[in-house]
């Protein structure tokens, strides 16, 4: 858990870096881009806690 907020502060601050770079480029467009990234991200990290619960019950791991 402590891995997957690291992971999206550090994308954040990447795309923040982004928006001061790529000034071509819209800021809903990088907006959207963000929201779509968080989302794969929790996402990411739902099935990898589903996949544990899973294994929890079956396996008593």
């Amino acid at each position: 858990m402590k891995l997957s907020l690291e992971t999206m502060e550090e994308l954040d601050w990447c795309l923040d870096q982004l928006e001061t770079i790529q000034t071509h480029r819209s800021v809903s467009d990088m907006a959207s881009l963000k929201v779509c990234v968080n989302i794969v991200l929790f996402l990411s990290l739902f099935l990898k806690l589903k996949w544990f619960l899973c294994s929890l019950l079956l396996f008593g791991f």
